[in-house]
C-alpha cells in the first residue's frame, strides 16, 4: 500500500511531440526550447531526408508520414505513466507540469484529461469549455494537443489513432475525435479541465483547408467511422453548430448532403 501511495506522489509526465524534418541535435534543442518543455519528452521525427545526425536518444526518426502513425509510435514508446500529446508549434506555460500532475492526483479515477491550449490564430480558435465530463458531442471540440492520458488506460484497452485519418493520411483530419470516441466506447473516464497549459500557433497546416464540398465529404467519413448508429445525428449537429463558419462557402443543405452521401 505504501509503495502505491509513493508511486502516485511521484507521478511524472512525458510530452510526446510529433514533428518533421529535424536533421541534427541543434534543431532538436531549438525545438525543445521553443516549446518550453521542462519535463521528460519523446519526439517522433518523420522525414525522408538523408544524413540525419541526431544523437539525442529521446528522438525517434522514421521515414514515413502521417500524424496518427506518429502518435501511435510515441504512445508505444512512452516511458511515463501520464503522457501529453503535442504538436511542434505548441509552447507550454511555466507551470504546465504542476497543473497536469495535480489534476491527475485530484481526479484519480479519470483516464483522460483534456486541458485548454489557446490558439494564437484568430481564424482557428480552440474552444475553452467549462470543467466537466467529455461525451460524444464535447469530444468534437477537442484538439489533439489538448489531450493527456494515463498510458496504461490506453494500451490496456488497445486504443490507437486510426491511421487512415489525420494530417499526412488519406483523410486529413478527425483523428483526435476518433481516438476519443474509441475511449468513450471502452468506457474510459474523460474530462475537460478549464485550465490553460499552453499556447499553439497554428500558423499553417498540412491538412487545413476551407470548408467546401471536399471538406464535408471527409467530415462525413469521420462521423461514419465514429458511429454508424448515430451517423446522421452527428452530421446534422455539425451542420447546425458550424453553420456560421462555412455559410460563405457552401449552403446548409449542400454541406449536410455532402456528409450524408460520403462513402
Amino acid at each position: 500500500m505504501n509503495e502505491k501511495l509513493e508511486k502516485e506522489n511521484n507521478e511524472k509526465i512525458q510530452i510526446l511531440v510529433s514533428t518533421q524534418n529535424l536533421l541534427n541535435d541543434f534543431q532538436v534543442s531549438k525545438l525543445i526550447k521553443n516549446m518550453n518543455i521542462k519535463s521528460n519528452y519523446l519526439i517522433v521525427n518523420q522525414t525522408n531526408k538523408n544524413e540525419i545526425k541526431i544523437k539525442n536518444s529521446k528522438v525517434i526518426t522514421k521515414n514515413e508520414k502521417g500524424l496518427s502513425k506518429s502518435r501511435n509510435l510515441a504512445i508505444l514508446k512512452a516511458e511515463e505513466e501520464i503522457v501529453v500529446l503535442a504538436d511542434d508549434d505548441v509552447r507550454y506555460i511555466e507551470d504546465y507540469e504542476k497543473i497536469i500532475i495535480e489534476s491527475y492526483k485530484k481526479y484519480k479515477n479519470v483516464d483522460i484529461i483534456c486541458f485548454f491550449v489557446e490558439s494564437m490564430n484568430t481564424k482557428r480558435k480552440t474552444k475553452r469549455m467549462l470543467t466537466g465530463k467529455i461525451g460524444y458531442i464535447r469530444a468534437n471540440r477537442i484538439a489533439s494537443f489538448e489531450i493527456t492520458f494515463r498510458k496504461k488506460s490506453i494500451t490496456k484497452n488497445k486504443i490507437k489513432f486510426n491511421e487512415k485519418f489525420g494530417a499526412g493520411a488519406e483523410l486529413n483530419r478527425g483523428e483526435e475525435q476518433l481516438f476519443l470516441y474509441e475511449a468513450i466506447k471502452n468506457k474510459l473516464k474523460i474530462i475537460f479541465i478549464n485550465k490553460k497549459i499552453a499556447n499553439v500557433k497554428q500558423d499553417s497546416s498540412t491538412w487545413f483547408n476551407k470548408k467546401d464540398e471536399d471538406f464535408f465529404i471527409i467530415q462525413g467519413k469521420v462521423f461514419k467511422e465514429m458511429s454508424r448508429k448515430f451517423y446522421i445525428i452527428l452530421c446534422m449537429q455539425y451542420a447546425i453548430r458550424k453553420y456560421f463558419s462555412y455559410r460563405k462557402n457552401i449552403g446548409f443543405f449542400k454541406a449536410l448532403k455532402c456528409m450524408l452521401m460520403s462513402q
